[in-house]
């Protein structure tokens, strides 16, 4: 997949961007003219994106600079490469609050692999949730014959330190 998408819907009092692709070179330039368009209340839905590279991210914490200058800014749906930039460059979340993401689980007989979300408020660790191990939710695989629940592939801890503030 190429250069980042980006498409706005109106969701109630929320402006909600639906990013697809890559963040990378032009990010600055695709992202800078939505932001024209929208309002005080920003989700941006990470779900379609595949990663992103460092000439992204910068770009990406530009737009951050300017998005959450004057917006109440929320991620959505933070897939795992989103939520490890996250937590290796904070300037990449700048203000916004972290809803919901994805984590990556797995069977350690097949390797079949999936997503796992988690939703502050609902089973997302937090604050003084986050020790040095955090207990993983059992998911049981869509399409696994093995049929035994999956287990986390990264240590959610670690995963889940952008959430310790």
């Amino acid at each position: 997949m190429g250069a980042i998408q980006a498409k706005v819907e109106q969701v109630e009092a929320w402006d909600r961007i639906h990013l697809k692709g890559r963040i990378g070179e032009g990010t600055a330039e695709a992202l800078g003219k939505l932001l024209e368009g929208v309002g005080k209340n920003c989700l941006i839905n990470f779900r379609g994106i595949t990663d992103a590279n460092s000439c992204g991210i910068a770009e990406w914490v530009e737009f951050m600079q300017k998005a959450g200058a004057d917006r109440n800014v929320v991620f959505e749906q933070c897939p795992p490469a989103i939520v490890n930039v996250i937590n290796m460059i904070p300037a990449f979340r700048g203000n916004a609050k972290v809803y919901s993401v994805y984590a990556p689980y797995g069977c350690g007989e097949c390797g079949k692999s999936q997503w796992h979300l988690y939703t502050s408020g609902v089973n997302m660790p937090e604050g003084d949730q986050l020790s040095d191990s955090v207990e993983p939710e059992e998911v049981m695989p869509k399409d696994c014959k093995c049929n035994r629940a999956f287990s986390p592939q990264v240590d959610l801890a670690e995963f889940f330190e952008f959430n310790v503030d």
